[in-house]
């Protein structure tokens, strides 16, 4: 899964995700409630890059890195979140890294571990 012009064997897209979406939506009381809305289930191939931990006002604040990659799909923007179970990966960049629309390969950091 390293880098560009690399083919990618699509057995190893072997993780199924929840593609999810924020979406704001009226709480009737002039307020806005923020909610997360699943937009498609992919299949995708998850790899751990980087880990760090640090004490932050007497707690400890882990943050994980991962990369995935997924088929082509030109409606995945940063900001977004992919769940598979209980694990959640805010998505941080979208990069197709060959520019043949074939896959995006989305650095993401794991929420709530």
């Amino acid at each position: 899964m390293s880098g560009s012009h690399t083919f990618r064997d699509p057995g190893q897209l072997s993780h199924r995700f929840d593609l999810e979406s924020l979406a704001e939506v009226a709480d009737g009381f002039g307020g806005l409630t923020r909610t997360w809305t699943v937009m498609a289930q992919i299949w995708g191939a998850l790899r751990p890059l980087s880990a760090k931990a640090q004490q932050l006002a007497q707690q400890r604040d882990e943050e994980t890195t991962h990369r995935v990659v997924v088929r082509f799909r030109d409606d995945i923007a940063s900001g977004w979140r992919l769940r598979m179970g209980y694990r959640t990966f805010r998505i941080e960049t979208v990069i197709d890294p060959d520019e043949t629309r074939r896959y995006l390969e989305l650095t993401c950091v794991e929420e709530g571990r």
